[in-house]
């Protein structure tokens, strides 16, 4: 199954959480490509990319995407890359959205994702870790994937309102 990682960052950040959140991929079979879709990144962002690449050298078979962006919101942000990973990206059949803020402690974390997409009856998916946040399909447009299988998946998110609850 071919996956593409898609981290969305925004302005100056700090590459930790991202360190770890793709470390504990562990071992995977097939090469994974990560996107780095940066929204309005520092003047030293292609020096952090570079740093991220080295330090994630060795644990996993990955090609690393540094996609920047001008100053937009997230909704945009996440549509615009989505677009570029299915029209560059050749195979990709899931995607996994990462917000820069997002920890996942899990080991292994890919491979039961994927376990669950097998599971799932629709081409189309997205989950969240946080079991209180509300499940973002607003960003989604199907008609770009109509061809081929795809599933995707959201991961962190902020806490729903209580009106959003409701719905």
């Amino acid at each position: 199954m071919t996956v593409t990682i898609v981290i969305n960052l925004f302005g100056n950040v700090s590459v930790e959480n991202i360190v770890k959140n793709l470390r504990n991929i562990r071992a995977f079979p097939e090469p994974i490509s990560i996107v780095i879709s940066w929204s309005d990144p520092p003047s030293n962002a292609i020096h952090i990319v570079h740093s991220l690449r080295k330090r994630l050298n060795g644990g996993f078979n990955f090609n690393l995407i540094y996609l920047p962006l001008p100053r937009m919101g997230s909704g945009k942000q996440r549509d615009l890359t989505l677009k570029y990973v299915l029209k560059k990206i050749e195979g990709t059949e899931v995607v996994v959205f990462m917000e820069e803020n997002a920890i996942v402690k899990e080991a292994n974390w890919l491979s039961k994702l994927l376990g669950v997409f097998k599971r799932l009856p629709s081409r189309v998916a997205t989950l969240s870790l946080d079991v209180e946040s509300m499940l973002c399909i607003d960003f989604v447009t199907v008609s770009t994937s109509i061809s081929r299988k795809l599933y995707m998946s959201l991961t962190g998110g902020g806490r729903s309102s209580q009106r959003d609850q409701r719905r």
